[in-house]
């Protein structure tokens, strides 16, 4: 092969003569400090596709120094792609939801966390898994939550879907099908309350003591009452509540250790998700008495429920079984409707717990080490009008 010059050419084109006589014009440029020369095979060697590679040429040079050059979308078939990057597929969003997920799986997630990620990335190959990437924008993936929510998904649920979307779209922007990720641009909290009904009462929306007692009076002959009862006098998450046995109670000292948290999306125990969750926590005489009088009953029950790994809070159908969040909710809205209170979460005590102990003037960094948290911080995200309420009641 040679080098035939042909007048004078433009920078960085160049004519090169293979020993059959055939000639072929290449231009040649520098990206990521690598040479490049690149054939234009296609195209005849004469004036016209000449002024044409010099064009092409300055062209990416542009976009280099733009930094949006994409060298697969001018030389698809380049052995340069190996350093590069691969060609443009055109796969549809399902292809990247999957290597996304992969992703999750290489990063040392925990179990029960990659569990609840496959949901949410199932769920979303469901929705969206034939659509092309470049389909999505920021107005899509906004009205695509918003329908959801309207729908009846949660918000936490929603949190979750949004962290696969925005993995799954990373993964079509590194292959440069898409500038930007939209959903990197859409925030929930700023979407949510105009999408609907939904106000920060809704997650917030604590029990009265009147409420409180009267739900306890109406509903005295349940079984479910001493898991409610209970959790409304030591404030727990759900998963936590669900997970306890009685060796991590300590009735003589006071103390009820946290060291599991059940997921009964997936049906798995684990450990809390944060290092705060790992507590002790400082009983209640109120609460003291409530596990005595539950261990008792348990006893009288069935002295198999009694012994040290069992889970203190058990259904009876099936017999002995593990409450989970969708039962502890529906049994919760039945003894708010027997009551005559306005139906909530069960999740509610834990929050009427917190604004119960906030009202007494207790210390917040105790109620935050209690609830879980690293820092009162959250306390004053979640209660901070109960807080403000409680300091103008003492001036």
């Amino acid at each position: 092969m040679g080098t035939t010059k042909r007048g004078k050419l433009p920078t960085g084109v160049r004519i090169r003569t293979h020993s059959s006589g055939k000639e072929t014009l290449y231009i040649h440029f520098t990206y990521k400090g690598v040479k490049c020369p690149e054939p234009l095979s296609n195209r005849k060697v004469d004036a016209s596709n000449i002024k044409y590679a010099e064009r092409l040429r300055g062209e990416i040079l542009n976009k280099i120094d733009n930094d949006t050059f994409v060298y697969a979308d001018y030389f698809p078939n380049s052995t340069k792609l190996k350093l590069f990057g691969k060609a443009r597929s055109n796969e549809p969003l399902e292809f990247y939801a999957e290597q996304a997920y992969d992703n999750a799986c290489k990063r040392g997630l925990k179990s029960v966390t990659l569990l609840n990620y496959r949901g949410k990335y199932n769920l979303l190959i469901e929705k969206l898994g034939k659509i092309n990437p470049e389909e999505i924008d920021i107005k899509f993936v906004k009205n695509f939550y918003i329908q959801l929510y309207d729908d009846g998904m949660g918000v936490k649920a929603l949190k979750l879907l949004r962290v696969a979307l925005n993995a799954t779209l990373d993964e079509v922007l590194y292959e440069g099908r898409i500038a930007i990720n939209p959903a990197s641009q859409v925030s929930l909290a700023k979407i949510l309350p105009a999408a609907s009904s939904w106000v920060s009462n809704k997650r917030l929306n604590p029990f009265s003591l009147t409420e409180i007692n009267h739900l306890w009076e109406t509903n005295k002959y349940s079984h479910h009452l001493n898991i409610f009862k209970i959790w409304w006098l030591i404030g727990v998450r759900t998963g936590e509540l669900c997970a306890l046995t009685w060796k991590d109670l300590n009735l003589e000292y006071g103390v009820l250790k946290i060291r599991r948290n059940y997921v009964s999306t997936v049906g798995v125990t684990n450990t809390p998700k944060t290092k705060a969750g790992v507590r002790d926590i400082s009983l209640s005489d109120e609460a003291i008495q409530a596990f005595k009088e539950h261990y008792e009953r348990e006893k009288l029950f069935d002295p198999e429920f009694v012994k040290p790994d069992s889970l203190i809070f058990k259904k009876l159908q099936p017999y002995g079984s593990q409450y989970s969040t969708t039962f502890l909710n529906v049994t919760f809205k039945e003894f708010c409707f027997l009551a005559g209170v306005t139906p909530r979460s069960s999740y509610q005590l834990r929050h009427t717990h917190a604004t119960m102990r906030i009202s007494r003037g207790e210390n917040l960094w105790a109620i935050a080490k209690d609830l879980g948290h690293a820092s009162p911080n959250l306390l004053f995200s979640n209660y901070g009008d109960y807080i403000s309420d409680y300091e103008h009641s003492k001036k």
